[in-house]
């Protein structure tokens, strides 16, 4: 599998986030995978967006909650870029593998159904949250898509819940790394991520701990960082 890369929201560094464009150029680069974030309209559809809010990313404003799809559809997200849905993001890009935050756990049903018709894409699939509830849906029998909890600076609680859980990622920031709780998740088998990786420093550090991957807002720039540290320069 290797030493991951992920694209943060797509690549957030260098297009508006959670947007067409930025998957296009998380995939372009050869980011490994995509991470995005889904929140639930008034009507049901899985809005990919970051914030609870629309005020930070697009030209309209309140809850993403509080508007139907059709109001959706036709807000700026930068750029003249159109907030996306997810079903449209995970055929936009079929051989790309994604990672599915759950910001809203209401939409955790919705997420799974979307996935449970899209068994045969070749792009694998985690659905992470922060939200351990959010999880639980998640982890059926039969599954095919992966499950991961992130976990937050400071939060060494939800790192022993990924192991009561049973997921089979974790996702964590550095002062969580080297927690027994987090070698014992890895040793049972556990892929553990680590962020940030923003410099080559951090990367080596990464690699040379075993971690799987990271999550990086230029996914370009840390594949380089990589490429680097593996071929030892």
């Amino acid at each position: 599998m290797g030493f991951l890369i992920a694209g943060h929201r797509g690549a957030m560094a260098h297009a508006p986030e959670n947007t067409m464009r930025s998957f296009r150029l998380a995939a372009e680069v050869g980011a490994d995978e995509i991470e995005l974030d889904v929140h639930l309209s008034r009507d049901g559809e899985l809005v990919v967006i970051h914030d609870e809010t629309l005020d930070r990313t697009t030209d309209g404003s309140g809850r993403v909650a509080d508007h139907d799809w059709a109001d959706l559809a036709v807000l700026d997200a930068g750029d003249g870029e159109r907030v996306p849905r997810l079903a449209e993001v995970l055929d936009a890009f079929p051989a790309t593998g994604f990672q599915v935050e759950v910001k809203a756990p209401a939409a955790t049903a919705g997420v799974l159904t979307t996935l449970a018709g899209r068994r045969d894409r070749p792009g694998a699939v985690v659905v992470t949250s922060f939200v351990a509830d959010a999880l639980a849906p998640a982890l059926a029998p039969g599954r095919w898509w992966h499950v991961g909890l992130i976990c937050a600076r400071g939060d060494a609680a939800a790192v022993a819940t990924a192991a009561r859980l049973g997921v089979d990622r974790l996702y964590l920031p550095w002062d969580l790394a080297g927690t027994p709780a987090a070698e014992a998740f890895a040793a049972g088998g556990g892929l553990v991520f680590v962020g940030p990786c923003d410099d080559v420093d951090a990367v080596r550090r990464a690699i040379s701990g075993g971690f799987r991957g990271t999550t990086a807002d230029d996914p370009a720039a840390v594949l380089a960082l990589r490429d680097a540290v593996l071929a030892g320069t």
